[in-house]
């Protein structure tokens, strides 16, 4: 049978046993455990069509703690990247706009990869981000919920999780564990660092329009508690850790179009049509050197090495066309230039790196 990642969105236990989560019918107000038809030795086709029939008839799975699981947990695979930077560093606009490429534009379908939002989830998105356009506010009473997109790659269904941090959160190292509880099992971890945040970039280009509010201090000390709580969990050593995918975001790129070294091919479209996943890829590892330069000129090698130091690998991206500092801050930015079709570079760096984009590569 196919192993399959499981994690509880709430609990964020890893690495769950179908076997051991609930299935509760809430029309009967009743639970219980996995069907009892299911044998280890059964294929994942029959154990599918065991799972189907309790599906059909309302039953719906849940974690050993009983917390609802994502939806079709019990066949998809589930990937989960968290986002995270000072406020208003570009995470909101970030993940609106690689909703918007994915679910409305399509935009990598001519590369076999197809995306939307989960249906149960498509109201929450609505009310909570597409009517609301101030920055992500901090939790505290409670986990921090995912934005859940469903990826189908030839045939594979995949459970997209994204966790979009709060700017305000992680004030103290209890709260910073509590917030950020997904962080340890996150497959990626996007860290954002707008033009602010390069201390040696002339003013005029960091505090364009005046309201930039992110400091290269600020940026590197949110780094070091993120990577802090991802390290928990006994993670130091682990091979969960040697596979997590850290990536350096340079946001807000629109500020750079004119500053001294930029490349501003990098503010161009990113072209997926008529193109093969092996092109694209071959397109960012050949843009990544002409970064990493810029980034550390502008004074931001502190903040490279402290993403990559988390476990000697990472790539590096810029995002561009989803909001400056012109207008107003956060996700409601109002000048939209670039290339907003960048912000898939993120997960096809990870789809890539997990595996799942091998088939269609070649």
């Amino acid at each position: 049978m196919v192993q399959r990642r499981l994690v509880c969105t709430v609990c964020l236990e890893a690495d769950l046993d179908i076997e051991k989560c609930k299935w509760s019918n809430p029309l009967k107000q009743d639970e219980g455990y996995a069907p009892p038809v299911k044998k280890r030795t059964q294929s994942h086709a029959a154990a599918s069509g065991a799972y189907g029939a309790w599906k059909s008839n309302g039953w719906v799975l849940h974690c050993p703690k009983g917390h609802l699981l994502p939806p079709e947990s019990d066949e998809r695979e589930m990937l989960i990247m968290g986002l995270f930077g000072e406020s208003a560093a570009g995470k909101t606009a970030f993940l609106k706009a690689m909703v918007r490429q994915l679910d409305i534009e399509g935009a990598l379908e001519d590369l076999g990869i197809f995306g939307r939002l989960a249906p149960a989830f498509k109201q929450t998105y609505k009310d909570e981000y597409l009517n609301n356009n101030e920055p992500t506010h901090p939790v505290y009473d409670a986990p921090r919920k995912p934005v859940i997109m469903e990826l189908t790659i030839e045939g594979r269904e995949i459970n997209l999780l994204i966790f979009d941090s709060s700017g305000e959160e992680g004030e103290t190292d209890s709260k910073a564990h509590e917030q950020w509880k997904f962080a340890p099992v996150a497959d990626a971890l996007l860290f954002f660092a707008p033009p602010a945040t390069l201390g040696d970039l002339p003013e005029s280009v960091r505090q364009r329009g005046g309201n930039a509010t992110q400091t290269p201090e600020g940026t590197r000390n949110k780094f070091q508690e993120v990577l802090t709580v991802a390290e928990s969990n006994d993670r130091s050593d682990s091979p969960r850790r040697k596979g997590v995918l850290p990536i350096f975001v340079l946001s807000k790129a629109d500020q750079l179009a004119h500053a001294t070294g930029f490349p501003e091919g990098l503010l161009s479209s990113r072209r997926h049509s008529g193109r093969t996943v092996r092109d694209i890829m071959g397109d960012i590892n050949r843009e990544t050197p002409q970064l990493l330069d810029f980034v550390r000129m502008g004074g931001g090698d502190s903040l490279l090495r402290k993403v990559l130091s988390f476990n000697g690998i990472g790539r590096c991206m810029t995002v561009s066309g989803t909001g400056t500092d012109d207008g107003s801050t956060g996700s409601g930015s109002s000048v939209r230039t670039g290339a907003s079709d960048r912000c898939l570079d993120a997960l096809l760096m990870v789809l890539w790196e997990r595996g799942f984009l091998r088939v269609v590569a070649r």
